[in-house]
């Protein structure tokens, strides 16, 4: 006689619902941003003359890591840079990680 089959317990997935991605606004000037659960995350910026933007620095809130936020900022940072025709100067290090991995010529940046 046959032992009956024993089966697995069903597996429990926890899936946390997360809010969608707000479009990313702009300060001319100054930085980009988006504003996600009541928290801000941005990246910060300055011309450095008519023709040369410095990407300083980036910043995304504890609570919104891990779901790819400063990728998009940094990606739609270097969107507008090659719209305007722009060098651009990464002085951060994340945007210069988003550069090393996309190449230059994808993102339009003209500096290293």
């Amino acid at each position: 006689m046959s032992q009956p089959r024993l089966r697995a317990p069903p597996r429990v997935i926890h899936v946390q619902l997360m809010s969608p991605v707000p479009p990313i606004r702009h300060d001319p000037g100054r930085r980009f941003w988006l504003e996600l659960d009541g928290e801000v995350a941005y990246l910060a910026y300055r011309f450095v003359d008519e023709r040369t933007v410095d990407y300083a620095s980036t910043w995304t809130p504890h609570t919104l890591r891990g779901r790819g936020i400063a990728t998009r900022l940094a990606h739609h940072a270097l969107a507008w840079a090659r719209e305007q025709d722009l060098t651009v100067i990464p002085t951060c290090w994340f945007v210069r990680k988003v550069l090393t991995q996309t190449g230059p010529q994808n993102e339009g940046s003209r500096g290293t």
